[in-house]
């Protein structure tokens, strides 16, 4: 049901900007709201403004955090703009200038915010940028680039759209006890039995749902033995939903989208690195066959920091005469491996010691490679070659999936 993946794959579903959708997935609330909470334990928020699915993790990781956003100041600044915009009447008018002076009069520490340091006026660009983008205000005359420039160039106006008081999820518990999102993930579950009945329902589900794999977490694991006993049941809600298949192996489950489906956030993408990350999974099955590399119980391969950066130069060595130009030219081995760290830690493919820096390979990084046709050969004229590099990310050699 494609109006199943809109919820899923949108923050929210605004009537202003796609009217067409919002009516859609309007005329299939009920079944809509029938899955979500059934199996999810989500809610659906329907109104005049939009039609937002509370999606709520069964576990929480990394990469769930906003893309856009580089420092922990980002963050607190939209906290602060959304308070700001919750005193603002919808379709108010607003300048920067005001929010800026809320922003310094609501600071936790005032003495530690100043406009005129260049990275704070970036910070409050990119939530401005990214409230634009989600349709929380909107830019009715001005740029805000010229503040990043100078402080005092800051006198934009916007418009507060109303929905911004939807953005953050209501929570039915007190949030003082909370240190850390463990302990939210704990609070979550705390008024019913954990491991019982709806409960384990519910997080199940929302493990396949919106992570990219769920591992067997030991062979006690009762969210896994869950899967594993009621195979049958999720594949049809998956299969009838979501237009997925249910994958389902010794240590790792996963939801793969068939032939035709776009799902936003899919691997491989579009994008060169994936392609290069295809690659490198190609070159670990082969060092696993020919060094025999020790498995842990969970399928694990435990590589140092040392290895896995050797590893990755061998990679480069042997395919990068099909890269971008980005990829082949311009950054060190050293910034690859920590773009490549990022792709496959947020797909599940690998952990990163944060003390020792020791690398473990998950299994699906083993269950999937990519290589360049027999026929491609790199390109040898100067023209083409010229032209392919235009791009942001041309694509020299296509890939080929197994």
């Amino acid at each position: 049901m494609k109006e199943t993946l809109e919820l899923l794959d949108r923050r929210w579903i605004v009537k202003r900007r796609d009217p067409d959708l919002y009516f859609r997935v309007k005329d299939k609330l009920e079944e809509l709201r029938f899955f979500f909470q059934e199996k999810c334990g989500y809610q659906i928020i329907a109104n005049p403004l939009l039609i937002k699915l509370e999606k709520i993790p069964g576990r929480s990781e990394s990469w769930m955090g906003i893309q856009a956003f580089e420092e922990d100041r980002d963050y607190l600044f939209l906290i602060l703009v959304l308070m700001f915009l919750e005193d603002q009447e919808s379709e108010a008018q607003f300048i920067l200038s005001q929010l800026t002076e809320f922003i310094e009069n609501n600071y936790p520490k005032p003495e530690d915010l100043e406009w005129t340091v260049f990275s704070h006026r970036r910070s409050l660009i990119r939530v401005m940028r990214f409230c634009v983008e989600e349709g929380m205000i909107l830019v009715t005359d001005g740029d805000e680039s010229g503040f990043s420039q100078s402080e005092s160039s800051r006198e934009v106006l916007y418009e507060n759209t109303g929905i911004s008081r939807y953005f953050m999820r209501r929570f039915h518990f007190e949030l003082g006890g909370a240190h850390s999102v463990r302990d939210l993930e704990e609070q979550e579950w705390q008024a019913q039995e954990r491991d019982r009945g709806l409960v384990r329902r519910h997080r199940v589900y929302r493990k396949l749902i919106l992570s990219p794999v769920v591992y067997q977490d030991g062979p006690d694991d009762a969210d896994y033995l869950y899967i594993k006993n009621q195979r049958g049941l999720i594949e049809n809600d998956v299969e009838k939903y979501l237009d997925m298949d249910l994958y389902l192996h010794r240590n790792g489950a996963l939801l793969t989208p068939r032939e035709g489906v776009l799902i936003h956030d899919r691997f491989p993408d579009r994008s060169n690195i994936t392609e290069i990350v295809l690659q490198l999974c190609g070159l670990i099955r082969e060092e696993m066959a020919r060094q025999e590399w020790k498995r842990q119980d969970s399928d694990r391969v435990l590589l140092s920091g040392n290895n896995w950066y050797s590893m990755i130069e061998e990679l480069r060595q042997r395919y990068s005469h099909g890269w971008s130009k980005r990829y082949r030219q311009q950054i060190t081995t050293r910034q690859l491996v920590e773009e490549i760290n990022r792709v496959m830690t947020d797909y599940g493919m690998m952990e990163i010691h944060p003390m020792t820096g020791e690398v473990a390979l998950l299994p699906m990084a083993g269950r999937m490679l990519g290589r360049y046709p027999e026929e491609y050969k790199p390109k040898q004229s100067l023209n083409e070659e010229s032209e392919a590099e235009e791009g942001e990310e041309d694509q020299d050699g296509t890939m080929e999936d197994q």
